[in-house]
């Protein structure tokens, strides 16, 4: 742990295990399939001291982490509403009653 509290992990992406967290005082390398994951499970792996965990990100794990910021936004030139989305015509249950959206 550095001098200012700070809990230092080096994070790459592995394609079959998600975000591999390692730091010479964990036991063993953390994984996680998201970086919010990875950061309680080392949060949870250092109790009872309390720490300030930095995540330090390499190169494929700060591609996947773009990836998955950019998946699912609007394409450049459309409004991102969601009157422009069709929704699909099934049933939504809400307070006991069927309700369709469409």
């Amino acid at each position: 742990m550095g001098k200012d509290g700070r809990f230092d992990v080096s994070v790459t992406f592995d394609e079959r295990r998600g975000y591999v967290g390692t730091h010479p005082e964990l036991r063993a390398p953390v994984t996680a399939l998201s970086l919010g994951g990875l950061r309680r499970k080392v949060e949870a792996a250092m109790l009872p001291e309390e720490v300030i965990v930095m995540l330090s990100l390499d190169k494929a794990a700060r591609l996947e982490r773009d990836r998955r910021r950019l998946t699912g936004r609007t394409r450049p030139g459309t409004s991102g509403s969601m009157s422009n989305r069709l929704l699909p015509a099934s049933p939504v249950r809400t307070c006991g009653s069927d309700v369709t959206r469409g």
